[in-house]
C-alpha cells in the first residue's frame, strides 16, 4: 500500500512541477528556519549553564544615554570588578574578561563617551542648520587624526622591529611600503566605521531631546 501511495505522489509531482516546487521550497525553508530558531533558543537557554552556580552569575553593563537614544554595553571600567567585591559583601567574587577586539571596543567606548559629552552641542548645531554630514564629519575628524598619528608613530617602530627579526634568516623578503599603507588603511577604515555609526546615530537624534539631555 505504501508503494502505491509513493507512486501516486511521484505522479502528482511530475504532473504539477511548478506547484510541487513551490511546496517543497516552502517546506524546506520552514524546516530550516525552525531548526535555526530552535538552536538559537537552546543556546540562549544554556548560557552559563555548565557552571555549578549558574543562577548566581551576573554581568555588569553600563547604560549610555545621549539624546533620546539609550544603549547598553557590557564594557565597564576595569576597577569596577575589585570595587564590587570590596564594597558589596553580597558579591563573593568577580572576573574580568579581556576582548580580542580591544581596538574596536576602545574606539566604541571612546566615541560613545565623546559623543555623550557633546550631546547638547550637537543639538545646538542641528538647530542652527547643521546637516547630518556636518555633524558626522565634526565628530569623526578627531578620531581620524588620532588614528593617523598612531600610524605615523607605529610605522617606524614596526619597520625597525621587523627588519631586525628578518636579519636572522638567510633568505628573507623585503619589507614593502604598501604593507604599512594597507595596515594603516584598514585601521582607518575600522575607525571610521566604528566612530561613524555612532556619529550618524547621534546626528539623526531629535535635537529637542539633545537639548534636554543632562
Amino acid at each position: 500500500m505504501f508503494k502505491n501511495y509513493l507512486t501516486v505522489a511521484l505522479r502528482n509531482l511530475r504532473g504539477n512541477k511548478a506547484y510541487a516546487l513551490i511546496n517543497i521550497s516552502g517546506l524546506t525553508m520552514g524546516m530550516a528556519c525552525s531548526i535555526l530558531i530552535l538552536l538559537y533558543v537552546r543556546d540562549e537557554m544554556s548560557y552559563d549553564r555548565f557552571h555549578q552556580d549558574s543562577d548566581r552569575i551576573y554581568r555588569v553593563v553600563q547604560e549610555q544615554r545621549f539624546g533620546g537614544y539609550v544603549q547598553q554595553v557590557a564594557v565597564v571600567a576595569a576597577p569596577i570588578a575589585p570595587a564590587l567585591v570590596s564594597d558589596y559583601p553580597e558579591v563573593e567574587s568577580s572576573v574580568r574578561l579581556r576582548s580580542r577586539h580591544e581596538m574596536l571596543n576602545g574606539l566604541l567606548g571612546l566615541s560613545v563617551f565623546s559623543i555623550e559629552q557633546r550631546t547638547k552641542e550637537i543639538g545646538v548645531r542641528k538647530v542652527l542648520g547643521a546637516t547630518v554630514t556636518n555633524v558626522t564629519t565634526l565628530l569623526s575628524k578627531d578620531f581620524v587624526k588620532l588614528v593617523l598619528l598612531a600610524n605615523v608613530i607605529a610605522w617606524p617602530v614596526a619597520w625597525v622591529a621587523m627588519n631586525r627579526w628578518l636579519q636572522n634568516f638567510a633568505y628573507r623578503i623585503e619589507i614593502s611600503w604598501w604593507i604599512f599603507a594597507l595596515a594603516g588603511g584598514l585601521a582607518l577604515l575600522v575607525a571610521l566605521l566604528t566612530v561613524g555609526t555612532q556619529a550618524i546615530r547621534a546626528a539623526l537624534a531629535n535635537p529637542v531631546e539633545s537639548l534636554r539631555y543632562e
